[in-house]
């Protein structure tokens, strides 16, 4: 009680900041417990599996993109400055 007799008594700019370092310090500590909870809670839901069939379907999507050649770059590149000239 020592402790918020000290408080009561600063102004409050000092209790503002008070409360504000308060707020931010269990802040913190919940986010490290929630970071070090989250692995294990993904393992349990088998998370890994989830990843896994992403990973593999973005593979199969990559897979499909067609990559231009040079050739078509420098077409599509005349056809813009002739567009561009008109």
């Amino acid at each position: 009680m020592g402790f918020l007799k000290k408080v009561q008594n600063f102004s409050e700019g000092q209790k503002k900041i008070i409360l504000w370092s308060m707020v931010i310090i269990v802040a913190i500590g919940m986010l490290i417990i929630w970071f070090n909870i989250l692995p294990k809670r993904f393992q349990k839901a088998g998370g890994g599996e989830f990843f896994k069939g992403i990973n593999e379907s973005l593979k199969k999507e990559i897979n499909k993109m067609e990559i231009p050649s040079e050739e078509n770059l420098e077409e599509n590149n005349n056809g813009q400055e002739e567009g561009e000239k008109q």
